[in-house]
């Protein structure tokens, strides 16, 4: 017998739908509760702190937040994804984050790989900057606390077709960073000492004997300045730095016309040097003044070299650095080079104090070289003033305005110094005076280099002599000295002695 399906009416299908939900909608919920018909009791349902049961029990009902990350209901957040973009959207801001994160990397990389190269620029111009062989840290020290260091400049310039004989060049340079100030000081590479052979010696002769340590040893007893940094060039390095940098334009005090530095002839005036000018005009010694004049010369080349290094920008320096590297030789690193560039910039080199060591020049008798001899008590005022940061030069017109050739002077040696007198007169004759007598003292107890005059008609000339020999004491005769001349000069134990 075949079934027949019995007809559904709508009452009948409404009717069995209420019976099944109401037999199981709620049923995992206490029975109290479902006899609550619809009413919640904060009793019943478990929260998450007490607070908000609390609140419950008011009857305070938060709107509870939809789970969606984007706070949205169900049904819009259900609407939003349905749309035809929806899926190019996430892919097109899917790529956009790649492609940051893809230029982040590479920043990332940029900079490490910078940094790499930044420091690989550094250690390679500190490198061609490095003082290679030489034994010159050996004789730097550290300047004491609160005082501004010293850098000892030397240029190894040869003569042309001669080999090499020591520095030509001997500088001092004082560098306050703090109050921008410079001071030069030529130290004559002819300066008088005695070295380790017990010989009479030029100054620069030291590294001839002992290498870079023991001429900055040397140069820092004879001058009693703490020596710190030394920078070295020579002539080849010279003339390929001054090019690099254009040329210096320098003011000529007197024209070059040296054949012992070079053919080249330079006029006097303001002249815009190549390299090569630059050497010639550094070697040249066939002046009037002599070493004076060339000291001079050196000083202004230095200043013209601080003028364009200080003159380029923050950019153009790390070549040019580069290029100064491979001309120098120093203790500075490239980094403390470039800071100490960087913190004199803007300084008025107008304003740098640039002096020679007092002194004056005599010959020797037996060996016919040419000597400096420093005047101590000067130098010893002039280093003064150059650790406080003044200007070392002495006091103007110090001396009496008397012609040195309007008066006759006898030389008598009173030390007992083998050729004491024929070097003390060179030295007067080369001042201009009129030397007209030389030869010994009856005696040599003479401690003290005396001039004396005969009247004080010839005081003056007899202090200017004292001046400028920068020794010696100027006395009246007082019938106690016989000469027939207008003036004596006794040579005393404290003139210093020649081979």
């Amino acid at each position: 017998m075949a079934y027949k399906p019995r007809k559904v009416s709508a009452s009948y299908s409404k009717h069995t739908s209420r019976r099944i939900r109401n037999a199981s909608i709620g049923t995992h919920n206490p029975a109290s509760a479902r006899r609550a018909a619809g009413k919640v009791r904060s009793g019943t349902v478990e929260f998450s702190n007490p607070r908000k049961s609390s609140r419950a029990k008011r009857g305070i009902v938060d709107h509870v937040t939809p789970a969606t990350s984007t706070r949205e209901s169900d049904s819009a957040y259900s609407k939003r994804v349905a749309q035809r973009d929806f899926q190019g959207g996430l892919q097109r801001k899917a790529k956009a984050k790649g492609i940051v994160i893809a230029l982040v990397v590479v920043l990332v990389v940029a900079c490490v790989a910078g940094a790499a190269g930044v420091a690989a620029y550094f250690g390679s111009v500190s490198d061609k900057m490095g003082l290679g062989d030489s034994d010159a840290k050996s004789a730097l020290v550290s300047p004491e606390e609160g005082k501004v260091p010293y850098v000892l400049l030397v240029g190894e310039f040869s003569k042309p077709g001669a080999g090499y004989e020591g520095p030509d060049m001997l500088m001092l340079a004082r560098i306050d960073t703090e109050n921008k100030q410079i001071s030069l000081v030529s130290v004559p590479a002819n300066a008088q000492v005695s070295l380790n052979d017990g010989k009479t010696h030029r100054i620069a002769d030291a590294q001839l004997m002992g290498g870079d340590s023991y001429l900055i040893s040397t140069i820092a007893n004879y001058t009693g300045a703490r020596i710190s940094h030394v920078i070295k060039t020579d002539e080849e390095s010279l003339v390929e730095l001054v090019d690099a940098l254009g040329g210096l334009t320098i003011d000529v005090s007197q024209e070059v016309d040296d054949p012992n530095a070079g053919d080249l002839y330079v006029p006097a005036g303001e002249q815009t040097l190549d390299g090569q000018g630059v050497l010639v005009l550094s070697r040249a010694l066939n002046f009037a003044e002599g070493d004076e004049v060339r000291a001079e010369n050196q000083r202004k080349v230095v200043l013209a070299l601080a003028g364009k290094l200080l003159d380029t920008n923050a950019l153009s320096i790390i070549p040019t650095l580069d290029v100064v590297a491979g001309t120098v030789r120093t203790d500075y690193s490239a980094s403390d080079a470039l800071a100490l560039i960087d913190a004199l910039r803007g300084i008025d080199l107008s304003q740098v104090h640039a002096v020679r060591m007092p002194g004056y020049d005599v010959t020797s008798s037996s060996t016919g070289d040419e000597y400096f001899v420093a005047s101590t008590d000067e130098w010893t005022a002039m280093l003064e003033a150059l650790d406080a940061g003044m200007d070392p030069a002495p006091a103007a017109a110090a001396g009496p305005a008397v012609d040195p050739a309007s008066f006759e002077i006898t030389v008598r040696n009173g030390s007992g110094i083998t050729g004491g007198a024929q070097q003390m007169s060179d030295a007067l004759v080369g001042k201009g005076y009129k030397v007209t007598d030389t030869g010994n003292a009856d005696q040599y107890v003479y401690n003290e280099t005396l001039v004396v005059y005969q009247d004080n008609d010839f005081k003056d000339a007899a202090e200017s002599v004292v001046h400028d020999l920068g020794a010696g004491r100027a006395i009246a005769s007082n019938g106690f000295y016989t000469f027939e001349t207008d003036v004596l000069v006794v040579l005393g134990k404290d003139w210093q002695p020649l081979n």
